[in-house]
């Protein structure tokens, strides 16, 4: 027959053991980190003239957004040509410009479409 108090003495002192050690793992982790993690510097508030400075930083920001879709629209507009068989816009017969872009959405999920993928490669 199974005792049944020396069995539950011997899970209680198995998961009490397992959670002590735990916590000695958890606080020899922290001491480490205080140890050997960088020192963080601390930042002085910001002054006013700072602050008069962002503005500056976010319209070099759009600056470079505006280039990006200017090189963006160029690449647009030359796989038209080369859908077109033209070696450039200009020899296309009815020029055309491309003004705007959007991008579409994906409307399907990830799981949709990794499902649609497992099927057309399943009958392959």
């Amino acid at each position: 027959m199974v005792d049944w108090g020396k069995a539950l003495l011997v899970a209680v002192l198995g998961l009490s053991i397992v959670f002590i050690v735990l916590a000695l793992i958890m606080f020899i982790l922290i001491i480490m980190e205080k140890i050997f993690a960088p020192k963080k510097k601390e930042e002085p508030k910001q002054s006013v003239k700072q602050e008069v400075q962002k503005p500056k930083q976010t319209s070099k920001q759009e600056s470079l957004n505006k280039k990006d879709d200017a090189e963006l629209i160029a690449v647009l507009t030359a796989a038209v040509a080369a859908c077109l068989s033209a070696t450039s816009p200009s020899g296309v017969s009815t020029k055309f410009k491309i003004k705007s872009y959007r991008k579409l959405g994906d409307t399907n999920s990830a799981w949709n479409n990794a499902s649609r993928k497992e099927n057309i490669y399943s009958r392959f």
